[in-house]
């Protein structure tokens, strides 16, 4: 069962897992949860991911919190996965889970931190069957993405301008690969917690160099953007239990965007 499958990891969950043959159920935002019924293997994808944070706090918290906890404590089930996210990781020496994770409450992007470890929190010291949490790096498919989808319109009209200093960092992770991994936790995962990325660290220069090679326009960054820290992620937990290697973002996203300009 899918919790939040109308968003852009959702609609690739539900179509992969219906195409390997299992039967998928989408539980909709304001479907009644009857205690009697047993849901499965859930997944749940429900979560605010882009947008002004700071005018969505009511529905961060909400989706990652509020809704969870009413949830987890009416759902019979097989499993339950919640999706969190590795934005955690900002400003941590370490990206391992494991790691012991400090946030400030007064900065609105630790705001948004802090709902997604409650709610990983709230998860995991449940009485579900199988809990376990995937925290998930930025998933891209160089089209329909949060940050390849407004390039392609903005492109058409005017220079691409990236909201980020050219030497911040990120872990992008390519869909197909990030939804096989929850495929696989949900079903079979036997640990608790595991990072859903490349392990691999991506600065927005090489992204700037890749678009303006690609798509035949020119990028600039928004002056006095401030550099972000991120630590590198440690995905050896999938490694081990699943032998994951991810695919190399940057070629597989060249493709892509190739492809697109046809």
């Amino acid at each position: 069962s899918l919790f939040g499958g109308g968003g852009y990891i959702g609609r690739e969950l539900q179509r992969s897992l219906t195409s390997s043959g299992h039967t998928v159920n989408v539980v909709t935002r304001d479907a009644l949860i009857d205690s009697a019924t047993h849901f499965g293997h859930v997944i749940y994808c429900s979560s605010v991911t882009q947008g002004d944070f700071k005018s969505k706090l009511p529905e961060i918290v909400e989706a990652h919190v509020s809704r969870l906890s009413k949830l987890v404590q009416l759902i019979k089930c097989d499993s339950f996965l919640y999706l969190s996210s590795a934005r955690i990781y900002e400003n941590q020496i370490f990206g391992s889970e494991d790691a012991k994770i400090s946030c400030d409450p007064l900065n609105l992007s630790d705001c948004y931190n802090l709902s997604k470890l409650l709610g990983e929190s709230i998860v995991m010291n449940s009485s579900l069957a199988r809990p376990s949490v995937a925290r998930i790096s930025y998933v891209v498919d160089g089209l329909n993405d949060h940050f390849f989808a407004p390039i392609h319109r903005t492109r058409r009209f005017q220079d691409v301008i990236l909201n980020s200093h050219p030497n911040t960092e990120k872990d992008f992770i390519l869909l197909a690969d990030a939804v096989s991994c929850l495929e696989r936790i949900s079903l079979f995962g036997k640990s608790e917690i595991y990072n859903v990325a490349t392990g691999v660290s991506i600065s927005f220069m090489q992204l700037r160099t890749l678009i303006e090679e690609t798509l035949d326009c020119k990028v600039e960054f928004t002056v006095g953007a401030k550099k972000q820290a991120a630590p590198k992620i440690d995905i050896s937990k999938l490694h081990a239990e699943f032998e994951f290697r991810p695919r190399d973002v940057l070629e597989e996203i060249k493709v892509v965007l190739q492809a697109e300009m046809g």
